[in-house]
């Protein structure tokens, strides 16, 4: 923010304030290269690349922050979200799904093992045809 005073003869200051403004911008953005868990994350203008990589799970032993890879495109690898490895506020980001079937998903994880197909998730309490429908389009199922 910067200011601005200013004088006119026998008029006293008027102080002027300008503001800059940073447009807001919130999404999915692909992290991968080097980062434990790639895939894609939610992410807004004040996040950090370090906060971006803490997300993805950190990096691979043996690797450095300059072999992160971000991508707003498609990269070579799916940009779908991995239930079998995703944590509970990654999945509360699909759309028609909060915290609690979230938490729901992980903790069938945990009982059960992994999600060998989509239609798995239809055993996770709240989720059902529609949800799943939903949110195929963003999820995958990989290695647990």
């Amino acid at each position: 923010m910067a200011s601005l005073a200013l004088a006119a003869c026998s008029n006293p200051a008027v102080e002027i304030t300008l503001t800059t403004r940073t447009p807001s911008y919130e999404g999915l953005i692909f992290v991968g290269g080097g980062v434990n868990n790639p895939g894609l994350y939610p992410f807004s203008n004040d996040d950090s690349l370090a906060a971006l990589i803490a997300a993805a799970g950190g990096m691979k032993e043996g690797t450095g922050s300059l072999q992160a890879e971000l991508s707003f495109g498609a990269p070579g690898t799916s940009q779908k979200i991995d239930v079998n490895r995703a944590e509970p506020w990654l999945l509360a980001a699909l759309p028609g799904v909060g915290a609690v079937t979230a938490e729901n998903i992980c903790a069938y994880r945990q009982e059960r093992g992994v999600f060998r197909s989509l239609d798995d998730l239809l055993m996770v309490p709240g989720i059902g045809p529609s949800l799943l429908a939903k949110i195929a389009p963003y999820v995958t199922v990989g290695g647990g």
